[in-house]
């Protein structure tokens, strides 16, 4: 009896150290499963986050395409991929703003080509450093035959037809032609008394079409007044454009200069300008130059909203020399006996509700348009003001000499599609 007693209790033990082995077991593989359950948990969860964040893209994007107009052109014109902020703008790629959503490290980037937006969306895995990425994908119906919401296709496609020369620009209709020359005369000015005999209509060195204007200054040509700077101005549309210029406006500027080696300065204080009259007793500066510094090109944009009150007030941003540098590798050193095809961009506003930006076609630009200053908010003209434009050589009469500046390529639109084929028309360059 004593031994059956031995032998029972040591199968006892043994079954106790197999139990508390098999609950260990146990509660290692439900460990294991809770931690693989809660890393997945959290993998869903960044997986959505990052979804509701390309969703916000693709939300962005359809609901420019329902506004209409020009609402779409700052994603499609962008250069470059980017994202589109909180505020509906749409940012570099390689910004911090693009590599974060809600505090986590996602990239967000858009790409848009051939009328397809494509929004992808990065993060690092929970479980690896391997970097995980979701797509999403908007194409856009039809095809654009300029800003705004696209056309659709007709139903029957239109019979092919055999090769022929290029297609023509746009409708004269949608652009208004200023500083182009093609009149064969100073026509598309409204006000010439300011040295219009010293602008020639030639027919080389030229742009577009047949015709270029030349300014040529000297130190004599002067008016207004004036005696210390040399002065040409050309200014205003013919009373029948009715194109306005004045504060809510959206449009775009398309001209071609051109600086001949001949030519000693490299400074000109105008260029293509955007200037004011005063009918609210405001005389600040002009809302925009386009000139040259050190032989440096510029762009100078001001605004102000309290300009009657105190004109020389005015907020200005300096693009190019002696300002910000102009984006996409493009340097604004002056290269002369070289067309430089500008497409400038503006909603007039006396404060951050008025924007700019411009494009350049030209020497650095690998031979397309390079969107050099890509779209900021910024004061754009001055409160209680008209505007116009006016086309100029304007510098220092101490320079001396005799000085010469090419214009042409010139238009106006407010449809930034249609300005853009009709450079492309001449420029080749989009």
């Amino acid at each position: 009896m004593k031994k059956l007693s031995l032998r029972q209790s040591g199968d006892t033990i043994i079954e106790v150290l197999l139990s508390i082995t098999i609950l260990g077991l146990v509660l290692a593989g439900a460990y294991a499963l809770a931690n693989r359950n809660l890393g997945s948990g959290i993998s869903a969860e960044k997986r959505n986050q990052a979804l509701a964040s390309a969703q916000s893209q693709v939300e962005f994007i359809i609901n420019a395409q329902n506004a209409g107009g020009s609402s779409l052109d700052k994603y499609r014109s962008f250069s470059g991929d980017f994202c589109i902020l909180s505020d509906g703008n749409p940012k570099a790629k390689d910004s911090n703003e693009c590599k974060t959503y809600n505090g986590q490290p996602y990239s967000l980037i858009v790409h848009y080509a051939n009328n397809l937006f494509t929004v992808t969306a990065n993060w690092t895995s929970i479980n690896s450093a391997n970097p995980e990425k979701l797509t999403l994908y908007y194409k856009l119906p039809g095809f654009y035959a300029g800003s705004g919401t696209p056309v659709l296709p007709s139903s029957s496609p239109a019979p092919s037809s055999p090769p022929g020369p290029a297609p023509s620009p746009p409708a004269s209709g949608s652009i208004v032609r200023y500083g182009s020359f093609e009149s064969g005369n100073l026509s598309e000015y409204k006000d010439t008394s300011c040295h219009g005999d010293r602008v020639s209509v030639v027919t080389s060195p030229i742009r577009e079409g047949r015709y270029a204007g030349k300014f040529t200054g000297s130190q004599s040509v002067q008016c207004y007044g004036e005696t210390k700077n040399v002065r040409i101005h050309l200014l205003g549309f013919p009373a029948d454009t009715n194109f306005s210029l004045n504060n809510g406006s959206t449009f775009w500027r398309a001209v071609s200069l051109r600086v001949p080696a001949s030519t000693s300065t490299d400074y000109f204080y105008a260029g293509p300008e955007i200037h004011q009259s005063n009918p609210g007793g405001c005389t600040g500066p002009a809302p925009l130059n386009v000139g040259l510094t050190s032989n440096q090109w510029r762009l100078i944009i001001r605004g102000s909203n309290d300009c009657a009150k105190n004109p020389s007030a005015s907020i200005e941003h300096t693009f190019g020399a002696t300002g910000t540098p102009w984006v996409g590798g493009v340097s604004p050193t002056l290269q002369r006996d070289q067309w430089y095809d500008f497409l400038m961009g503006w909603h007039m506003a006396p404060d951050n509700t008025g924007w700019f930006e411009a494009w350049l076609n030209g020497p650095g630009t690998g031979g397309k348009s390079v969107n050099i200053v890509p779209r900021q908010n910024m004061p754009t003209s001055m409160n209680l003001n008209t505007n116009y434009p006016m086309d100029s050589l304007y510098y220092p009469a101490d320079i001396g000499g005799t000085n010469t500046i090419y214009y042409d390529g010139g238009a106006f639109s407010t449809d930034f599609a249609a300005l853009k084929a009709w450079q492309n028309s001449f420029s080749g360059s989009w």
